[in-house]
C-alpha cells in the first residue's frame, strides 16, 4: 500500500528485489493505481521486469542466504549444495550480505570475501575432536567484513577457537577485521573463569593473568603468579574472564605469504570497579609476513 500524504502530488515506491536462486527466469511486476475518491491520469499503471541473475560458473559457490544461517545448510548456497572440496567460497554483497555461521568440517578449494561484504563469518571450531580446524587449500582474501569465533561456555573449558589452515597465500584486507574480543571464557560476576581468574569477591578482585601477572586489586592484593598460564612459543589458550568475557584465540597457519592490512584483535573486555579481563592469543605460523596492519 502506498498513501499520497494530503497537499502532495506524488509518492515513492522503492521495490527492493529478492535473492531467490531456485527461479532461473526474469519476472514481470505489473503496478496498477486503482479507481477510488480520486482522479485517474493516464497512464494508471506501468510494468518492470526484473532480469534474472545467473549463479557463478563453477567452481565458484557463492553464500546467497536470505537470512543469518549457518554454511551447512544448503539453501543458504548459490549450487545448491554445501562447499566441496575443489570450490571457491565466495562472499559477495551481491549475493548476499547475512551473517554466516561457518560449521563445515570438510576441506574447501579457496574463500574470497568481497571488500563490499558487510557481514560477520563465525568460525566454529573447537579446541577438541568435533572440528579442530577449517582447511582451505588454496588462497584466502578477506577483503571486507569481519572473522571471529563463538564465545566461551559458561565454565573453566576451552570450548571455541579460530583455527585456519591456509595451503595457498592470505589476504586480510585495510576493510576487514579478525576480531576476538571477548570471545574467550565467558563472564561470571563472582570470581570470572579460566585459569587466570582470581576467584576473589568482585568488589576487591585481583587483576585477571594470562600470558602476564595480573594488577593488584584496589584494596592491595596482589596476583597470584599460579595465576599465569599459556605458552611464550605457541600461545593457543583463551583470556580468563571476570565481569567481563576475556579474548578469543587465533591459530592460524599459511604456507605462502599472509598480508594483513587489516586489524586482528583479541581483547579481554574492559573493567569498571572490578578488574579486567584477560587478553587472548594470536599464534601465526606463516611462510612469510607482510602487510601494514595491526596485532
Amino acid at each position: 500500500q502506498l498513501t499520497i500524504p494530503v497537499g502532495a502530488t506524488n509518492a515513492t515506491l522503492v521495490i527492493t528485489p529478492l535473492a531467490n536462486w531456485a527461479r532461473q527466469t526474469d519476472s514481470t511486476l505489473d503496478i496498477t493505481v486503482v479507481a477510488g475518491g480520486y482522479l485517474l491520469g493516464s497512464p494508471s499503471n506501468i510494468s518492470m521486469t526484473i532480469y534474472n541473475e545467473s549463479r557463478p560458473a563453477a567452481p565458484t559457490n557463492a553464500w546467497a542466504a536470505a537470512a543469518p544461517g549457518n554454511a551447512s545448510v544448503a539453501a543458504n548456497w548459490s549450487a545448491g549444495h554445501v562447499p566441496q572440496s575443489n570450490e571457491l567460497v565466495l562472499l559477495e554483497a551481491y549475493y548476499s550480505t547475512q551473517n554466516m555461521t561457518w560449521d563445515l568440517t570438510n576441506a574447501i578449494g579457496a574463500w574470497t570475501q568481497s571488500a563490499n561484504y558487510p557481514g560477520i563469518v563465525t568460525i566454529a571450531t573447537t579446541y577438541g575432536a568435533d572440528f579442530p580446524v577449517m582447511v582451505i587449500t588454496g588462497d584466502c582474501q578477506i577483503l571486507g567484513g569481519t572473522w571471529t569465533h563463538p564465545v566461551g561456555s559458561s565454565g573453566n573449558t576451552e570450548v571455541y577457537r579460530m583455527r585456519v589452515d591456509v595451503g595457498g597465500d592470505f589476504t586480510l584486507g585495510g576493510g576487514a577485521t579478525i576480531n576476538l574480543n571477548e570471545k574467550g571464557f565467558a563472564a561470571q560476576y563472582y570470581g570470572g573463569y579460566g585459569p587466570g581468574a582470581t576467584g576473589e569477591g568482585a568488589n576487591y578482585e585481583r587483576g585477571v593473568s594470562h600470558g602476564g601477572l595480573g594488577g593488584n586489586s584496589s584494596g592491595g592484593i596482589p596476583a597470584s603468579w599460579t595465576k599465569v598460564y599459556g605458552s611464550i612459543t605457541s600461545p593457543t589458550n583463551l583470556g580468563s574472564s571476570t565481569v567481563t568475557a576475556g579474548g578469543g584465540a587465533v591459530y592460524l597457519t599459511v604456507q605462502g605469504t599472509a598480508t594483513l592490512n587489516g586489524n586482528v584483535s583479541a581483547k579481554g573486555g574492559d573493567g569498571s570497579y572490578v578488574a579486567a579481563a584477560a587478553g587472548g592469543s594470536f599464534y601465526l605460523v606463516l611462510g612469510s609476513l607482510a602487510g601494514t596492519g595491526t596485532l
